[in-house]
């Protein structure tokens, strides 16, 4: 139990921890560096998604039929809470829209960590790799419909 705490903490909190001990040492640093490390850090998620969909083959789809109404409800469950209460306890559209994108996404990939990195039981990656396919989808939807709202709504600035 102790090596699966430290092993959660080494991979969430302490880069969390770094992180902000190095936007508060070298902000310059930070904002240079976190689009890299964004891209970085999608790119590592996607290729594990994609192997554990490779190596489950055609089961992917049996699986997506089983697991993916499930999982497509909590996440938009989650993603509707985290933007709802963002909004009414943080009284800023933009922390709630990262609330949103966080609470939804933050789920697969804790759950691909426990169970392809500490258990290593790919079976169990199963639910998670489904979570996370169909969070990319509602986190990018829901990416493109801010961006569509906040262009008209700077379009309606400029014009009005």
């Amino acid at each position: 139990m102790l090596s699966t705490w430290f092993k959660l903490m080494i991979i969430t909190v302490f880069p969390v921890l770094l992180g902000m001990a190095l936007r508060a040492k070298w902000p310059a640093f930070a904002r240079r560096a976190e689009p890299l490390i964004s891209k970085f850090s999608v790119v590592v998620l996607a290729l594990l998604i994609v192997s554990i969909a490779l190596d489950l083959g055609d089961a992917l789809w049996v699986y997506l039929a089983k697991a993916g109404p499930a999982a497509l409800t909590l996440n938009l469950l989650t993603m509707l809470l985290g933007y709802l209460l963002g909004n009414y306890l943080l009284h800023s559209e933009a922390q709630a829209r990262t609330v949103c994108l966080e609470v939804g996404l933050q789920n697969g990939t804790l759950a691909l960590l426990v169970t392809t990195g500490i258990l290593q039981n790919q079976p169990m990656s199963v639910a998670p790799s489904v979570y996370s396919l169909l969070m990319f989808v509602s986190a990018t939807l829901f990416t493109l419909l801010v961006l569509r709202k906040d262009k008209l709504a700077a379009t309606a600035n400029t014009t009005g």
